[in-house]
């Protein structure tokens, strides 16, 4: 037996069976928001109150998805009026991602950064005024249908089986589409549509972005920078405003940057300024780096030996300072194979 919470009166007043006393229980009659048939409303105190249909005949017929679609449209579209008559606020609160604008730099291999979601808050009935249960606007007829004299317009579905078709999601009209599975959920209607509560989705609503403080930004970058004097050094992990923080430190000696992968190099640090000075050297850039020394050797396919001191190089930044270096023969300069 199909039990409701929700009904209409002789007088298509919209009647909670919670608020009926024992003597409305016979002198009004009750009718179902889905197939319109009598309904009789159950006071008992053993059981849950309820509407029920009066004739067995007219439950077995009657479809539960449509009277939780129309009940859910009808409760909303009475709240929402309601609301506007008390010029009062409607609030929709919606999650969105937090992404920090500032870093967006494609040219340097950065994209927004996500920090999470944030809510955000609107107050549909700040920008619109009148509010219409199923009427028919450029040709679509919503559930709900909220505009202004300006002529904007915001559309309210109701999804119970059915998602919003696509062809009013492509018609660009900005769509509030709520998730309902149960007569619960109507309640949680209260002052607004809350995402946090509901299952809702915003079509055709512009993202919006939050900013935040550099110390919040998560972006990272790994640089090989090689400078004037011949000296480089990598520097990992920085956030977008200590990688620009740099540049303008070293505007005036810096020549050449590369991308580093961060992961690599906590694998070998070492392996990895091979790799970047050899590249760099490749390009023609000028820096001193003992595997690019012609006295060199590297030993193992690994660490680098040099053969006029007679001992293995730790840093391979002593090139900068040694009156002997001299680069190898670019054509016998070649990358160490890597897969140790």
């Amino acid at each position: 037996m199909i039990q409701y919470k929700y009904a209409f009166n002789e007088n298509d007043k919209w009647i909670d069976v919670k608020s009926i006393n024992i003597s409305e229980r016979y002198n009004c009659k009750y009718y179902c928001v889905a197939c319109k048939k009598e309904l009789i409303p159950k006071l008992g105190k053993k059981n849950e109150r309820h509407f029920a249909h009066k004739h067995d005949s007219d439950a077995l017929t009657c479809s539960s998805e449509t009277y939780l679609h129309n009940v859910s449209k009808t409760n909303l579209y009475n709240l929402l009026l309601q609301r506007i008559k008390e010029k009062g606020t409607f609030i929709l609160k919606y999650k969105i991602k937090a992404v920090c604008e500032r870093c967006h730099f494609p040219k340097h291999g950065l994209k927004n950064c996500e920090v999470g979601d944030t809510v955000e808050t609107l107050d549909l009935l700040h920008y619109f005024n009148q509010v219409k249960l199923e009427k028919t606007i450029d040709s679509f007829r919503p559930d709900l249908s909220l505009y202004n004299e300006k002529n904007e317009k915001v559309f309210i579905e109701i999804s119970v089986t059915h998602n919003v078709e696509e062809k009013k999601i492509k018609s660009k009209n900005k769509i509030i589409e709520i998730f309902i599975n149960n007569e619960d959920q109507i309640k949680e209607f209260g002052d607004g549509i809350d995402q946090s509560k509901l299952k809702v989705v915003l079509h055709n609503f512009r993202p919006a972005k939050k900013r935040i403080e550099p110390n919040e930004c998560k972006q990272k970058l790994s640089k090989f920078f090689a400078f004037k004097s011949g000296r480089f050094k990598i520097i990992t992990g920085m956030t977008f405003f200590e990688y620009f923080e740099n540049k303008k430190k070293y505007k005036h000696s810096l020549i050449y940057e590369n991308d580093v992968s961060e992961e690599d190099f906590k694998q070998d640090s070492f392996l990895e300024y091979l790799k970047q000075t050899v590249i760099a050297h490749q390009n023609n850039i000028g820096i001193k780096s003992c595997n690019l020394c012609v006295h060199h050797t590297l030993r193992n396919n690994y660490y680098v030996y040099c053969r006029h001191f007679g001992k293995e190089i730790t840093k391979i930044t002593e090139a900068v300072e040694c009156e002997l270096f001299c680069i190898d023969n670019p054509k016998q300069l070649v990358l160490p194979d890597f897969k140790l």
